[in-house]
């Protein structure tokens, strides 16, 4: 991203695309201005600066503040930045670098309309290769997919993009939300899967998770209350397909276990959500403790204004 690039949403007669531009562009001279002062520590700076260490400290610091009102103020005005707050972190809608095997079913729904916030594993009921995998989702009389199919072998699928709606779970409101995995099992109950799938599934969520900027992996193990829960901007869910049909997908040596690959994931993650502070970091999009506490002072604020109005 250049200044270039925010030319169009600056001109634009929608405040809020005004707005993100702003905000694109204060990012954009705060790196380049954070990266010449990193340089000038590392004692790689090309040229002798014309101002004194210390106004070029007052300057950064005070483009952080700004960033953290634009933050608050998108906060109360409902103005999405989290696309460009996941980008800023390195975490941007991809599909997953542990594909070992891509083919493309036709059978999805284009763009999902919720952001991803459920991940729902899936018995396939066969020790199919990823290349079978492939191969049966690519039948449009089987109006079935998954984003990824994990092999007998631990190999990983890409059958739909992470960023389409497949279609997997008989239920298009989880489908539209989360990331569809079929992995690898025994043909009868309780189909079982073997250590390579298992161990590939938790390293996929984790992955999963990261790129979708989640620290933290949920399972609740009841179906009223995962539905009607709302996650948190940090949180992920984990559903099963049983919830929306006549199934009893994953198997039983899967829904046994999902407690324990949440834990694991959420553990590889770091996650400790259950730290106030962090909880309120990742939904506030504070950058740092000083960032988090003064936009929840302009936000809290903001609420005690609209009260007494």
């Amino acid at each position: 991203m250049v200044l270039s690039n925010t030319v169009d949403k600056m001109l634009s007669e929608d405040y809020k695309e005004r707005f993100i531009a702003e905000y694109q562009q204060l990012s954009i001279r705060h790196d380049g201005l954070k990266k010449m002062l990193d340089n000038w520590d590392k004692g790689n700076l090309n040229f002798i600066p014309t101002c004194p260490r210390s106004t070029y400290d007052l300057q950064i610091k005070a483009m952080n503040d700004y960033r953290a009102v634009l933050e608050a103020r998108a906060v109360m005005e409902n103005i999405d930045l989290q696309k460009i707050i996941r980008r800023k972190r390195g975490i941007i809608m991809s599909n997953s670098k542990l594909v070992n095997y891509t083919k493309l079913s036709p059978n999805h729904s284009g763009k999902r309309t919720h952001s991803i916030d459920r991940i729902t594993p899936h018995c396939v009921v066969g020790q199919c290769s990823v290349e079978t995998l492939g191969n049966i989702f690519m039948n449009t009389a089987r109006e079935a997919s998954c984003n990824y199919g994990i092999g007998y072998d631990g190999r990983v699928l890409l059958c739909v993009d992470e960023g389409n709606r497949s279609w997997c779970s008989s239920s298009n409101a989880n489908d539209q939300r989360a990331v569809t995995i079929e992995c690898a099992s025994d043909t009868t109950a309780p189909y079982t899967m073997n250590s390579k799938v298992y161990n590939k599934l938790v390293a996929l969520c984790v992955d999963i998770c990261k790129r979708n900027g989640k620290t933290k992996l949920l399972w609740f193990g009841n179906e009223d209350k995962t539905l009607n829960y709302s996650p948190r901007s940090g949180e992920m869910v984990l559903t099963v397909h049983r919830w929306f049909a006549n199934k009893s997908c994953p198997g039983d040596w899967l829904y046994n276990r999902l407690g324990n690959l949440a834990d694991e994931v959420t553990a590889q993650l770091g996650g400790k959500t259950s730290n106030k502070e962090n909880e309120e970091m990742i939904k506030y999009g504070a950058h740092n403790t000083a960032t988090l506490a003064f936009k929840k002072q302009l936000i809290t604020l903001y609420n005690m204004k609209n009260y007494q109005d």
